[in-house]
Protein backbone atom coordinates (compact mmCIF):
# COMPACT_ATOMS: atom_id res chain seq x y z
CA UNK A 1 0.00 0.00 0.00
CA UNK A 2 1.64 3.66 -0.64
CA UNK A 3 1.56 6.18 1.41
CA UNK A 4 -0.05 9.50 0.60
CA UNK A 5 1.83 12.16 -0.50
CA UNK A 6 -0.34 15.22 0.40
CA UNK A 7 -3.69 15.66 2.65
CA UNK A 8 -5.79 18.42 4.11
CA UNK A 9 -8.56 18.03 6.67
CA UNK A 10 -11.29 20.40 8.59
CA UNK A 11 -11.10 19.09 11.34
CA UNK A 12 -13.81 19.99 14.90
CA UNK A 13 -13.15 19.67 18.10
CA UNK A 14 -16.24 19.38 19.23
CA UNK A 15 -15.61 20.34 23.21
CA UNK A 16 -14.26 23.21 22.94
CA UNK A 17 -16.28 24.19 19.20
CA UNK A 18 -13.34 25.10 16.62
CA UNK A 19 -11.83 24.32 13.97
CA UNK A 20 -8.68 22.85 12.71
CA UNK A 21 -7.67 22.92 9.62
CA UNK A 22 -4.65 19.98 9.21
CA UNK A 23 -1.96 19.85 6.19
CA UNK A 24 0.10 16.88 5.61
CA UNK A 25 2.45 18.50 3.14
CA UNK A 26 5.18 17.83 0.47
CA UNK A 27 5.56 20.73 -1.05
CA UNK A 28 5.07 24.40 0.56
CA UNK A 29 3.48 25.45 -2.19
CA UNK A 30 0.59 22.92 -1.35
CA UNK A 31 0.52 23.65 2.25
CA UNK A 32 0.21 27.48 1.00
CA UNK A 33 -2.53 26.90 -1.31
CA UNK A 34 -4.54 24.89 1.26
CA UNK A 35 -4.49 27.89 3.84
CA UNK A 36 -5.71 30.54 1.55
CA UNK A 37 -8.25 28.19 0.36
CA UNK A 38 -9.27 28.85 4.12
CA UNK A 39 -9.04 32.32 3.41
CA UNK A 40 -5.92 32.36 5.77
CA UNK A 41 -2.70 34.80 5.14
CA UNK A 42 0.27 32.71 6.63
CA UNK A 43 2.50 31.48 4.53
CA UNK A 44 4.66 28.09 5.23
CA UNK A 45 8.23 27.79 4.13
CA UNK A 46 11.54 26.26 5.31
CA UNK A 47 9.87 24.40 8.48
CA UNK A 48 8.87 20.96 9.18
CA UNK A 49 5.90 21.85 10.94
CA UNK A 50 3.61 24.77 11.60
CA UNK A 51 0.86 25.79 14.05
CA UNK A 52 -1.29 28.51 14.97
CA UNK A 53 -4.30 30.02 14.46
CA UNK A 54 -6.14 33.05 12.96
CA UNK A 55 -8.81 35.38 13.01
CA UNK A 56 -11.40 35.63 10.49
CA UNK A 57 -15.14 37.22 10.13
CA UNK A 58 -14.85 36.54 13.71
CA UNK A 59 -14.41 32.92 13.92
CA UNK A 60 -10.48 31.61 14.83
CA UNK A 61 -9.31 29.17 12.62
CA UNK A 62 -6.12 27.03 14.06
CA UNK A 63 -3.66 24.92 12.26
CA UNK A 64 -1.20 22.42 12.38
CA UNK A 65 0.62 21.79 8.79
CA UNK A 66 3.52 18.88 9.17
CA UNK A 67 6.12 18.36 6.14
CA UNK A 68 6.97 14.99 4.96
CA UNK A 69 10.14 13.37 4.35
CA UNK A 70 11.04 11.44 0.49
CA UNK A 71 10.08 8.42 3.15
CA UNK A 72 6.40 10.31 3.48
CA UNK A 73 7.22 9.97 7.31
CA UNK A 74 6.92 12.74 9.41
CA UNK A 75 9.35 13.40 12.60
CA UNK A 76 7.74 12.36 15.53
CA UNK A 77 9.52 15.30 17.47
CA UNK A 78 7.87 18.06 15.23
CA UNK A 79 4.27 16.52 15.28
CA UNK A 80 4.56 16.58 18.81
CA UNK A 81 5.82 20.07 19.35
CA UNK A 82 3.64 21.64 16.79
CA UNK A 83 0.73 19.74 18.94
CA UNK A 84 2.15 21.51 22.06
CA UNK A 85 1.70 24.41 20.48
CA UNK A 86 -2.07 24.03 18.95
CA UNK A 87 -2.84 22.69 22.30
CA UNK A 88 -1.87 26.19 24.24
CA UNK A 89 -3.62 28.00 21.13
CA UNK A 90 -6.83 26.19 21.89
CA UNK A 91 -7.02 26.20 25.50
CA UNK A 92 -5.84 30.08 25.99
CA UNK A 93 -8.72 30.45 23.40
CA UNK A 94 -11.69 28.74 25.26
CA UNK A 95 -9.56 30.97 28.70
CA UNK A 96 -8.29 27.76 30.19
CA UNK A 97 -4.75 28.60 31.09
CA UNK A 98 -1.70 26.60 32.37
CA UNK A 99 -1.25 26.78 35.81
CA UNK A 100 2.03 25.51 37.46
CA UNK A 101 1.70 23.09 40.39
CA UNK A 102 -2.28 22.86 39.27
CA UNK A 103 -3.91 19.56 37.46
CA UNK A 104 -3.66 20.63 33.79
CA UNK A 105 -5.14 17.27 32.69
CA UNK A 106 -7.51 19.23 29.66
CA UNK A 107 -3.96 19.85 28.70
CA UNK A 108 -2.85 16.92 28.68
CA UNK A 109 -6.21 14.96 27.47
CA UNK A 110 -6.19 17.60 24.27
CA UNK A 111 -2.46 16.96 23.45
CA UNK A 112 -3.48 13.27 23.45
CA UNK A 113 -6.29 13.21 21.46
CA UNK A 114 -4.95 15.50 18.49
CA UNK A 115 -2.15 13.69 18.38
CA UNK A 116 -4.19 10.15 17.63
CA UNK A 117 -6.80 12.16 15.38
CA UNK A 118 -3.72 13.63 13.21
CA UNK A 119 -1.22 10.27 13.33
CA UNK A 120 -4.28 7.94 11.98
CA UNK A 121 -4.24 10.42 8.82
CA UNK A 122 -0.72 10.45 8.41
CA UNK A 123 0.14 6.25 8.74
Amino acid sequence: MERIRQKQLLYKVPIFNTDIIFVYFESYKYANKVLEKYGLETKIEDCQGVAGYEELDEKRYFYLAIKHGEDRKVDEGTLVHEIHHLTQDILEYVDIKFQKGKNNEAYSHLQEWLYNIFKKHIQ
